[in-house]
């Protein structure tokens, strides 16, 4: 957890998320779309939940445009929000599937044929 966005980039660096929940809200230059398009450029494969206080169209639609895998307003129901981290969980997943399907199926030769 971080308490800006200086700090969120810092513990960004040199690592893999699957999923990550970051404030719209978050202290610092930028705020949390900097972090979520930093976080985007470094795993872009990280599905990332932006969390408003305040929900703002502004703001959802920049989240999207840079990513995020969903936009979610404060009060939230826990349930919620763990419905949301499992399906963002899960479509990464299947993003890997995906990928993995593809990389190995550019291996594949025609069979030996010239």
């Amino acid at each position: 957890m971080a308490a800006d966005s200086r700090e969120a980039l810092e513990q960004a660096q040199g690592r893999v998320f699957a999923t990550a929940l970051v404030s719209v809200q978050l202290a610092g230059s930028g705020g949390g779309i900097a972090v979520l398009r930093e976080i985007k450029r470094l795993t872009p494969l990280c599905e990332v939940l932006m969390l408003a206080g305040q929900a703002s169209v502004e703001s959802g639609i920049e989240s999207l445009k840079y990513g995020a895998f969903d936009y979610l307003v404060k009060p939230l129901d826990s349930r919620v929000l763990l419905e949301r981290l499992d399906a963002a969980f899960a479509h990464r997943q299947n993003r890997q599937r995906k990928i993995a399907a593809q990389q190995q199926g550019m291996g594949q030769t025609d069979g030996g044929l010239v």
